[in-house]
């Protein structure tokens, strides 16, 4: 078992049920005993957890009492924490949303300044930050990191992953999650589910690629093979046509879009195809549609854990000493909307 690991875990859980309220200040938290008991731990792994506590501000130890919820944080003892960040925020509803949860991130007895910072910028050793995370990278442009980084800052990555082993990652298993959804959908009855703004090869993007592997694996694992034609690849507003004549011919059971950037037009060529959403074809996204500021209903959609992946990305920088290096899968949520085959 990773004392280390086991230990950031129960400062975690304590911590949120300080900010939750749940052990008010000046309240006295369980004991030593009584956390053993209820966690399973070891009391060096107790307070170890609480002397963590301790030092970030959120408990005063009273000899012979216990530990007690801080009624307040000195702010002059706060510390400086610089966070570089590595996002297009530009081209991308996604990467803004994660910028802002990234902002929204509370860090008790840390002042936190975050910096946006150019992909060359890493390379070069630039930025005098305490932790850098990177989104938006290509699985070509992680490959060149691993191979040419040699700085002493910590990396992060988002929703990529990484073999170098000190490198940190938090990711949604893009593969695993598309390949449960629809083996879910073939198990349930749907016959034909078409994909929609994928493909085969890498160059689509990592997005694209990993969730049309995902499709691929579903569909030969419940029926023995995969249907090629039930595919239309990426940049379906070029073929519009194309795309309605494939709905009209094929009438997919269910229209599986990978990207929220490829729902607008999916759902209009529906629409020119003389299909109903939620009647004639069910559509499912993987995609969060309410970050993207889409309003289409109804549409089964994958709402990313983005806060939590922020949340825990801070974190490993306020307390990058004390836990090891995060190489994470982190699950999101499925939003089921109207969808016969996932009820």
């Amino acid at each position: 078992m990773n004392t280390q690991a086991e230990y950031f875990r129960l400062y975690s859980k304590l911590k949120e049920g300080i900010e939750a309220g749940v052990y008010a200040p000046g309240t006295k938290l369980p004991s030593e005993r009584a956390l053993m008991e209820q966690q399973g731990i070891s009391r060096t792994t107790i307070r170890s957890a609480l002397e963590l506590l301790e030092k970030d501000g959120y408990v005063v130890k009273r000899p012979g009492f216990g530990c007690v919820v801080n009624v307040h944080t000195v702010e002059d003892e706060t510390r400086k924490l610089r966070i570089g960040m590595v996002l297009n925020i530009h081209n991308s509803r996604y990467q803004s949303g994660l910028f802002r949860h990234i902002q929204n991130v509370s860090c008790p007895g840390f002042s936190v300044e975050y910096l946006v910072m150019s992909k060359s910028s890493v390379l070069e050793g630039k930025g005098d930050v305490d932790g850098i995370i990177m989104s938006s990278f290509s699985a070509a442009e992680v490959l060149r990191l691993e191979q040419e980084y040699h700085g002493e800052t910590p990396l992060l990555f988002i929703n990529r992953f990484s073999m170098r082993e000190d490198f940190a990652y938090l990711a949604v298993n893009y593969v695993d999650f598309s390949r449960r959804i629809v083996a879910r959908l073939l198990k349930n009855g749907a016959r034909r589910v078409a994909l929609v703004g994928g493909g085969d090869s890498k160059e689509l993007g990592y997005a694209e690629y990993t969730r049309t592997q995902g499709w691929k694996m579903a569909y030969e694992e419940e029926t023995g093979s995969c249907p090629s034609e039930l595919m239309f690849s990426k940049n379906v507003a070029l073929r519009m046509s194309d795309y309605t004549e494939f709905l009209r011919r094929d009438r997919p059971d269910v229209v599986y879009v990978v990207t929220g950037g490829e729902l607008p037009v999916a759902w209009a060529g529906l629409v020119q195809a003389g299909m109903t959403p939620g009647k004639d074809v069910d559509v499912v996204c993987f995609d969060d549609v309410d970050e993207f500021g889409l309003h289409f209903h109804p549409v089964t959609f994958v709402r990313m854990p983005l806060a939590l992946m922020a949340s825990k990305a801070v974190e490993y920088f306020a307390h990058r000493d004390k836990m090891g290096v995060p190489k994470e899968y982190v699950e999101p949520q499925l939003i089921i909307e109207d969808n016969r085959y996932l009820l």
